[in-house]
């Protein structure tokens, strides 16, 4: 039964996202990729600064930062 099921669903061509669905994921992927761009450099910026004594360094902030990014991610990458 299960490899029939698995045979009909593959004998069908796959169904492409068209108009809202199309939008929704473009602006998905465009806004992932500038919270990466974002997540990136602040890390980059950041990260060096703990071992500077004079600075506060990495703080509770950028931990929640690089936690809600990590958070988007997923929901991004379960949606497309």
């Amino acid at each position: 039964m299960g490899a029939q099921l698995s045979a009909a669903a593959y004998a069908e061509s796959p169904i492409g996202p068209e108009g809202l669905a199309l939008t929704l994921i473009v602006i998905a992927g465009v806004t992932m990729g500038l919270a990466t761009t974002v997540v990136a450099l602040r890390t980059y910026v950041r990260f060096p600064l703990t071992r500077a004594a004079s600075s506060k360094g990495w703080g509770w902030d950028d931990t929640f930062a690089l936690l809600s990014y990590v958070s988007n991610l997923q929901s991004c990458t379960c949606s497309s």
